[in-house]
């Protein structure tokens, strides 16, 4: 539908899309980050989708509703996310949003050509939202980002719920892996974060009708894969994957070499200091005091 191409397979999509510590990545636009065809031909298909529940037939109308409503909703969504990989760091988090929430929403439009009484235009809106900002807290519940310069340099830690990335005055960022949030933790920052991507407009809408409303809130957290009350499947099916493609994102990667010389020493240091049995021993690789520690001459050359 949107982009046709042999499937590359195995470590040569893990190294696209896998985030590594001593990989610099740019901030990236939405404009940017959406410029290929294929994302596109994406948006054109969920307007397509979308106009098929707007009422009124005024063709103005139904580009301002699209645009303030589901198109800057995919934009915001992307410069949230970036480039950064889904849990399995062989896809782009983007990329397999974007299909999840197409299929939800073609899902639910099957459902109502299949149903007499339709549910109205809120509910193909909320399906998609809550589909696309489905668990987003968990890309961000065990990567700590931070803003660096071009040399790889620190400037700052960079939280989801400050804002977006292009917010900030930085062009460059990098990915270190942390230790994992507790799940109700993860749920709470879903929940945050999803409010601060969707629309205003958009939230607004939803919050007209309490009990759409507060299924939103359960769809985003609902590890089931249900979209909860709105009872969507979100296992994607083979022929939805085939004819539904996205073009990988074009990321320009930097690798500094100073710093990654200084953090292979770091990440060595480290591993060394775990081995306890080696630490304030005679003939041991270092000695800890109050101001660090001191590493000999014939560990430095092992």
């Amino acid at each position: 539908m949107f982009f046709k191409t042999d499937t590359i397979e195995g470590e040569k999509v893990m190294e696209k899309s896998n985030l590594k510590s001593k990989t610099l990545y740019p901030v990236k636009t939405a404009e940017s980050l959406l410029s290929h065809v294929s994302h596109q031909s994406y948006i054109k298909r969920i307007k397509e989708l979308s106009s098929e529940f707007i009422e009124k037939e005024d063709g103005s109308f139904d580009d301002h509703y699209f645009d303030a409503l589901y198109h800057d909703l995919i934009k915001s969504f992307a410069e949230m996310v970036q480039c950064l990989p889904d849990q399995t760091g062989r896809e782009f988090y983007l990329n397999n949003a974007l299909l999840r929430a197409l299929w939800a929403l073609e899902s639910y439009t099957e459902k109502s050509k299949a149903s007499p009484n339709r549910d109205g235009d809120i509910y193909p809106y909320a399906i998609y939202s809550a589909a696309l900002l489905s668990q987003v807290g968990e890309l961000f519940s065990d990567n700590q980002i931070q803003f660096v310069n071009e040399n790889g340099l620190f400037m700052a830690n960079w939280d989801p719920i400050e804002g977006y990335m292009t917010n900030f005055n930085c062009e460059w960022f990098r990915v270190y892996k942390i230790d994992k949030l507790p799940q109700e933790m993860i749920d709470q920052l879903t929940s945050i974060i999803a409010v601060k991507i969707i629309p205003d407009l958009g939230y607004q809408w939803l919050s007209q009708d309490r009990t759409i409303l507060q299924w939103w809130y359960d769809a985003l957290i609902d590890r089931k894969e249900k979209l909860g009350q709105f009872d969507i499947d979100l296992n994607l099916e083979k022929k939805f994957v085939e004819r539904a493609r996205l073009h990988e994102l074009e990321i320009e990667n930097v690798y500094p070499t100073e710093i990654m010389d200084i953090e292979s020493f770091l990440e060595w240091m480290k591993k060394k200091l775990e081995e306890k049995n080696k630490l304030n021993q005679i003939d041991g690789f270092a000695y800890g005091t109050r101001r660090g520690y001191l590493v000999t001459e014939k560990s430095m050359r092992e």
